[in-house]
């Protein structure tokens, strides 16, 4: 996700309820799968980070590293 993806993707973010809907109703179907792409990475960006936290995956990834 380069800048400008993050940049839009704070924007969606913060939006309130009125703005996106405001926001979506002026958006075109580009516009709009767009948005979804970028919430979409986000969630995985966001799910692994979670995971690399975990200490079980710290372990794992210790025991692994041996073989990469």
């Amino acid at each position: 996700m380069n800048d400008n993806d993050k940049n839009n993707l704070l924007f969606l973010m913060t939006l309130t309820p009125i703005g996106l809907k405001a926001w979506f109703v002026q958006a075109d179907e580009d516009d709009r799968l767009y948005a979804e792409e970028l919430l979409a990475q986000a969630q995985i960006i966001a799910v692994d980070a979670r995971v690399a936290q975990m200490q079980q995956f710290k372990e794992a990834e210790q025991v692994l590293s041996r073989f990469i």
